[in-house]
């Protein structure tokens, strides 16, 4: 039931605006009561949002949300049925994850990762690698900003070099953010739209 409800499509642009904003319709529409703890609700971070989340499955798009100001969402039975609650994250929480691993392999769910081209990157930022890859493979992407900021890594001043060859989106994808220190898969939302996860090489927990 939690699993069909956060399948629901955020119907609505989340570009350019605050992202408390945009986390409070999120839960407005969703139908069983959702409780925010005190402090959660204080750390919810005002400044402007600047990544379109339309599209996205409502679970995904508010785990991702909540996670940049460190808090999450907690699923829980209750005498009345089914309630959600808002609250800081904590090692072993069992918090709504950011995506689920696909069912099948990730070149299954995005058969073109396989797709040869010939590629010649020279002293890119790899923001702009992830930009033109996944635009090609018209795949969303979403980074896990606490992890890069705990490890002092910036997608636009990093840069990637791949030397002239022929090779796949895939091994691209890897090549790159490994030079960057960081890791990319392809995780799936509550509806099974697939996306590629970034985060770092040793990432922080989920919560």
């Amino acid at each position: 039931q939690v699993r069909h409800e956060m399948s629901r499509s955020v119907g609505f642009s989340t570009k350019g605006r605050p992202r408390s904003e945009v986390v409070e319709n999120l839960v407005s529409a969703i139908t069983n009561a959702v409780v925010f703890e005190a402090e959660a609700r204080k750390r919810l971070g005002h400044d402007p949002f600047n990544e379109e989340l339309q599209g996205l499955a409502t679970g995904t798009a508010l785990a991702y949300l909540l996670r940049y100001d460190g808090l999450a969402f907690v699923p829980q039975s209750s005498v009345n049925g089914i309630r959600y609650q808002i609250t800081v994250g904590q090692p072993k929480l069992a918090a709504w994850p950011v995506g689920w691993p696909p069912n099948d392999s990730e070149t299954t769910v995005v058969p073109r990762l396989l797709e040869m081209l010939s590629v010649n990157i020279q002293n890119v930022s790899i923001k702009e690698v992830v930009d033109s890859v996944t635009q090609r493979l018209g795949l969303v992407y979403l980074i896990d900003h606490p992890a890069l900021a705990r490890f002092g890594i910036e997608m636009d001043k990093a840069a990637v070099n791949i030397p002239q060859t022929k090779t796949t989106y895939s091994q691209i994808i890897k090549r790159s953010l490994f030079q960057a220190r960081l890791r990319g898969e392809i995780r799936c939302d509550e509806a099974g739209k697939p996306f590629l996860w970034i985060t770092t090489l040793k990432p922080i927990d989920e919560t």
